[in-house]
């Protein structure tokens, strides 16, 4: 009866196995994985990717975020599954999901494959989260592993997100201003000496923030926002 047992079971595995190898290289990428040796992954990619196959048939954000995260349980390798929620990362953000799954998803899948294909999508998530600070630590860790190519682009993309934050904040100070004397001051470092703001943030691309002459931030360098 014992013998039968195992007898059975293995049958099973060599089935599953079987039909793992099959599959679709976009479904389960399952060709550069030798399963053959490990029985446990092979039925892990198997149902994979049975679960991937109900992605597109999935109509809201909702339902394709809860198929990619089952799917990345079994296999957590699958490009695909990642890519999917990567190019859409803005929609998903406005969607009903997790949030914390969306961003732990995409940095994994930055660990896995490298910041090439996935760097953007992370960082605008934590942009669209006003996470600005997260964003530029991220980049610059990224900076001790990258080319010299990637260096000079993760550069100007902590500037620009560095600005970006400025300038919010500052413009947040200058509305907080407005709305209880009615006008704008003349004098940028007027939001810090009535507590506005606690100081007035260093402009990344080397120049200085004022106030121009309808109220809006701006700044002495050559770039705008």
């Amino acid at each position: 009866m014992f013998l039968k047992y195992i007898l059975y079971i293995s049958a099973i595995l060599i089935l599953t196995i079987g039909l793992g190898l099959s599959l679709r290289v976009e479904r389960a990428s399952l060709n550069s994985m030798d399963v053959s040796s490990d029985p446990i992954k092979g039925l892990k990619n198997y149902y994979a990717g049975m679960v991937w196959e109900n992605f597109e048939k999935k109509t809201s954000l909702e339902d394709r975020f809860a198929v990619v995260v089952r799917t990345l349980e079994y296999d957590p390798e699958l490009k695909p599954a990642y890519l999917a929620i990567c190019n859409y990362y803005s929609d998903y953000l406005r969607a009903k999901i997790s949030v914390r799954d969306f961003i732990r998803l995409l940095k994994d899948a930055v660990d896995r494959f490298g910041p090439s294909e996935f760097l953007e999508c992370y960082t605008g998530s934590m942009v669209l989260l006003g996470r600005y600070s997260d964003a530029v630590s991220f980049l610059e860790k990224e900076m001790d592993q990258a080319t010299e190519a990637q260096k000079l682009a993760y550069d100007e993309r902590i500037k620009s997100l560095k600005n970006e934050k400025n300038m919010l904040e500052l413009t947040k100070a200058m509305e907080s201003y407005f709305q209880k004397h009615k006008n704008y001051p003349g004098d940028i470092l007027v939001l810090v000496s009535e507590g506005y703001i606690s100081v007035i943030p260093e402009d990344p691309y080397g120049g200085q923030y004022f106030i121009g002459e309808q109220g809006q931030i701006m700044s002495t360098s050559s770039r705008r926002s």
